[in-house]
Parts: C-alpha cells; structure tokens; sequence
C-alpha cells in the first residue's frame, strides 16, 4: 500500500453548507473536522504497518493487539487533546483518559479489525467518535486500504469520500 492521500476527501461542502447555521451544528462540525483529522492521522500509522508488523500480541483469547494499535492510538489521542482538552477519552487499548467528569466522551478503535490487519486481510479501519450525554454526536471512520472516509454528525447527515449517503429509496 503506498502512502498516496490523493483521494483523501475534504468535509463534503454540500453536507456542511451555510444552510445549516446555529451554535449545536458548528459544534458538530468542529467535532467532526477534529475527528476526521484524528482519523486521518491514525490511517496514515496504519499504513506504514501495512506488511511490517513485528509483533502480534494476544489480549485475551481471539482478541489481537499489534504495534500498530498502539501507534495509530497514539497518533490521535494527542489531536483529540489539543482540540479538546477537558473532555474525555475512552480507547481500546489504553482505556479512559481525560476528564472522566466531563458530559463529553470521544470513543476510539485505533485498528477496527486487529484480526484482519495482522492476516494482511485489507478490511479493518480507524473509527473515532463523541458522545455527548451517551448520544452519539459526529464521527469518522477511515479505511485507508481503500481510502475511504465516512463522516457524519448529527442534525448534518452522512458521506462517503465528500458525497452524501442517502437511505434507499427501494421498499423491497
């Protein structure tokens, strides 16, 4: 896999037009931008452990962590932390940190699809998320393998690589 973002996708202008105005939605869209970024970023760590892995470890039993967990994890926690200071994070691999307190959790799997990745099966992913309150608020998932970037928040809608994901208008 080369390291090429050609096809990495801005926040899609039509889904986060003006027409969306209000404090709670350019809220969202800061949490998603922030997100995405993390995502991003994290990608970017996977990709270079794409074939490389030296080490594969087992949590428990079915349940794998690599090197590569561990150093897309640390690639997005920091970009949540500058961003977000006071909220809280909860990862798969080091657990909670932050602000426990806070009403703000951000949920992340540094590797969505451990098992897949150390196989070099390419289906596996980097997903970042916040709650608020336990609900859902903006998320981005990244599948660098295929370049693809998921992003969607609340009250904004959903894309894929910039275009809008819409429900299916077949009733079959």
């Amino acid at each position: 896999m080369t390291n090429n973002f050609s096809r990495r996708n801005r926040v899609s202008e039509t889904l986060f037009s003006s027409e969306y105005g209000g404090s709670g939605q350019e809220t969202r869209f800061l949490e998603l931008e922030v997100a995405t970024k993390a995502a991003l970023a994290g990608g970017e760590v996977l990709q270079s452990y794409w074939g490389n892995l030296k080490s594969v470890q087992e949590k428990r039993p079915g349940d794998l962590v690599t090197e590569a967990d561990k150093a897309s994890e640390a690639a997005i926690i920091p970009i949540l932390q500058q961003h977000f200071p006071d909220h809280a994070i909860l990862t798969e691999e080091s657990g909670k940190l932050g602000n426990q307190d806070s009403e703000f959790v951000w949920a992340i799997d540094p590797l969505d699809g451990t098992t897949n990745f150390a196989h070099q099966y390419p289906v596996f992913a980097v997903s970042i998320a916040i709650l608020q309150g336990g609900i859902p608020q903006a998320g981005a998932i990244y599948a660098p393998f295929y370049q693809e970037l998921f992003q969607g928040a609340r009250g904004l809608g959903a894309t894929c690589n910039g275009e809008p994901l819409r429900v299916s208008q077949t009733s079959e």
